[in-house]
């Protein structure tokens, strides 16, 4: 989308074109698609043979729309996703922004409940530094957020 508008010659109609933030806007307040976005930093990737699902942890950064589940940062959040899925491909130490829905609670040995995001379905993973102009989109989508306090409606 940011390509697209970059390289569109004809000033009417790049005017029209939907500017990257606002797609971004829409798609996070949409409470069917996500109602969460964070930025996460990975500390870890692996596989469950088990459950036959591949695992990230990670670190928030930041956290740039508040889901049910409150999320600082520095909190710790686990998503999974199914083998058969070929994306997201998530690296230990980069950083990733996460729109998603929340994550389900289930009870860990000693008492602990945690809660498991997955990154299936409706969920975006953006990684910011793939292009310089992503990153630019992102900080300025982040932006917004704040600057709303979160969505409009």
């Amino acid at each position: 989308m940011v390509v697209k508008i970059s390289s569109e010659k004809d000033a009417v109609k790049r005017r029209k074109l939907r500017r990257p933030v606002e797609a971004l806007m829409d798609y996070a307040c949409n409470f069917e698609k996500a109602n969460f976005v964070v930025r996460v930093k990975v500390t870890k990737v692996g596989y469950n043979s088990r459950t036959e699902v591949q695992f990230a942890r990670a670190l928030i950064e930041e956290t740039a729309l508040q889901g049910d589940q409150l999320m600082r940062e520095g909190d710790d959040m686990e998503f999974e996703w199914p083998l058969t899925c070929t994306q997201p491909e998530l690296t230990v130490g980069k950083t990733y922004y996460i729109i998603a829905k929340d994550g389900t609670s289930f009870n860990e040995g000693y008492g602990m409940t945690r809660v498991r995001y997955q990154l299936t379905g409706t969920a975006l993973v953006i990684d910011p530094e793939f292009k310089s102009l992503l990153r630019i989109v992102m900080n300025n989508f982040v932006k917004e957020l704040k600057k709303n306090n979160g969505c409009k409606n």
